[in-house]
């Protein structure tokens, strides 16, 4: 099946709440097919990017807006919301329509294409609390709520800590589909294959032909395009995960203790919270902030907001260490 059949397809599926299962099969084995070939081939990577893009654009529209010749289709779902927006954000609504700028606080609807551009950033608030960071210059198709489709560039996933846990959430790649159980990742294509980086938690990782590979944290997972998939241990922190800091939500700290405030900067920055002997977790949760964190990175925001209390930080390693600070 060729980009043609793929379209007059497209067209003449009329009103559906779901595509006819033979397009949605046949455009993810076209983006497969594409991403395969264009690994195998570094001479043709011009032309394979474009067909990639292709059929992943019409894996999309595939599953998200339909539209007819005649009649009204149902308004498309809400994904979620753009938390951030940063440098280029922009969205389309299908592959017959142009890209439209996006801002914080916009909706994104399913049938939907978001990119940033060379010096955009942007993060995705899902139902659960699941957020998602997309990382400059990537593409990525808003299928269905619950399901993305990675094009090009990174993204982060953090489902977050309670009752965001139990979302669930599919990421497709080329290479196969990612879903989450209960963790924070990063998933990024590359000229070499899909490189799955997990910080916390637990990943699944399916192949087309249904097998399985398992990711922990600290566990590296690149998916190759022979379909091989080599293992290793990787950081949970560093300069590789500065654009996820860069691209996080600012968090409102009106009434947070600053011991929550504390657990949602060690999750940001990867590294586990520790406390000097002579304190508890008690002590930090005694005390109560206000203010916002808008327009700091985790790290700024750690700095900030310890300066106006009586304990400071220090990065150890794998920790941010918390001590009562020096009255001197």
């Amino acid at each position: 099946m060729n980009d043609q059949d793929l379209e007059r397809l497209l067209k003449s599926a009329g009103l559906r709440e779901r595509p006819p299962a033979e397009v949605e099969h046949a455009v993810r084995a076209r983006l497969h097919a594409e991403w395969t070939a264009m690994l195998q081939s570094n001479r043709e990577r011009r032309y394979r990017r474009g067909g990639f893009a292709l059929a992943a654009g019409l894996l999309a529209a595939a599953v998200g807006l339909w539209i007819a010749g005649s009649g009204t289709s149902a308004p498309p779902a809400a994904v979620g919301t753009l938390a951030v927006a940063s440098g280029e954000v922009r969205e389309k609504a299908g592959w017959l329509s142009g890209w439209r700028a996006m801002d914080g606080g916009d909706v994104v609807l399913a049938g939907r294409t978001l990119e940033t551009g060379p010096d955009g950033r942007a993060a995705l608030a899902l139902p659960g609390g699941v957020s998602v960071r997309v990382d400059r210059g990537t593409r990525v198709a808003l299928v269905e709520p619950g399901v993305l489709t990675l094009v090009r560039g990174a993204l982060y996933v953090d489902s977050g800590a309670g009752q965001a846990r139990l979302a669930r959430l599919r990421i497709e790649t080329p290479a196969g589909s990612v879903r989450h159980v209960g963790t924070q990742y990063e998933l990024r294509l590359l000229d070499s294959g899909v490189r799955l980086r997990v910080r916390e938690g637990r990943v699944e990782f399916r192949s087309p032909d249904g097998a399985m590979e398992q990711g922990a944290g600290g566990e590296q997972l690149m998916i190759l395009g022979d379909g091989r998939v080599q293992r290793e241990a990787t950081t949970r922190h560093g300069p590789s995960w500065d654009w996820v800091a860069d691209a996080a939500p600012a968090i409102d700290l009106e009434g947070m203790t600053l011991s929550r405030f504390l657990a949602w900067a060690g999750r940001e920055l990867g590294r586990e919270v520790a406390y000097a002997p002579e304190l508890a977790e008690t002590d930090l949760a005694a005390v109560v902030l206000h203010g916002s964190t808008q327009g700091l990175t985790p790290g700024e925001a750690l700095q900030a907001v310890l300066a106006t209390t009586s304990f400071s930080a220090a990065i150890a390693g794998e920790e941010i260490r918390i001590a009562r600070r020096d009255p001197s």
